[in-house]
């Protein structure tokens, strides 16, 4: 079923309405946690940052590259742009 043919209407079975209800707490829960977390990385970003006097953005790309494993991809696009533009822009 399409999801524009999906109701909003409660399950009339209440054994469904316990197990919908479970889902949706659990769903809160996670969003909470995810907000903890969240801050935690901001105050995380800010403490460092102001103690190693780092760019808060380069800090954040960092931990971001490190979690998806995606530094030396970059690198290597980079380094195909930079060729790229000096070799037309003669810089």
């Amino acid at each position: 079923m399409k999801e524009n043919e999906k109701s909003a209407n409660p399950p009339s079975n209440p054994k469904d309405r316990e197990r919908l209800e479970g889902v949706v707490k659990g769903i809160v829960n996670s969003m909470m946690r995810v907000s903890s977390e969240k801050e935690y990385q901001k105050e995380a970003i800010e403490a460092i940052s102001e103690d190693l006097e780092i760019r808060k953005k380069a800090i954040r790309q960092m931990a971001k590259d490190s979690f998806e494993m995606t530094f030396n991809e970059k690198v290597d696009e980079f380094e195909e742009y930079r060729h790229l533009y000096e070799t037309v822009m003669g810089d």
